[in-house]
């Protein structure tokens, strides 16, 4: 399902679209729940390259709430945060894009940074473009 989902990456626009749906199908009927909350992720994160935010808002709405006890399969949770953000930004869901925000931010510096040692703060915190990305987002909001 992880191939098919890399796959999904080079094929056209309604192709992928019907590949990511596949990989969710498959993914719901062999129990593997973060391969089908990557597929939805990609999923949504296509629709919004393809111009159709609003569309992909509306995915997100019924994956976010689970990605906290279902992490994407082979996909870092901080990315999951970031694609929300561009989404709903996109389509002037102004709270959502904060509150998508605020749980990627918390999820950084809360949830991942406590686990990192003392050498590589830095560079987790400003080197990892998702995380630069995100909280220099955060810092222009506060």
């Amino acid at each position: 399902m992880l191939a098919l989902l890399e796959q999904a990456a080079w094929m056209e626009h309604e192709a992928a679209i019907a590949r990511f749906d596949e990989v969710m199908r498959l993914a719901g009927e062999f129990e593997f729940a973060g391969v089908g909350m990557k597929a939805g992720l990609l999923r949504a994160e296509r629709l919004h390259r393809e111009n159709r935010s609003d569309e992909a808002a509306t995915a997100l709405r019924d994956l976010l709430p689970r990605v906290e006890r279902v992490p994407p399969a082979d996909m870092y949770r901080a990315e999951a945060w970031w694609v929300a953000v561009r989404v709903f930004d996109a389509c002037g869901a102004n709270e959502d894009a904060m509150a998508a925000l605020a749980q990627g931010s918390r999820w950084i510096r809360q949830v991942a940074l406590p686990h990192v040692p003392d050498a590589f703060r830095e560079s987790f915190l400003h080197r990892n473009p998702t995380h630069r990305a995100l909280l220099a987002a955060a810092r222009r909001l506060a």
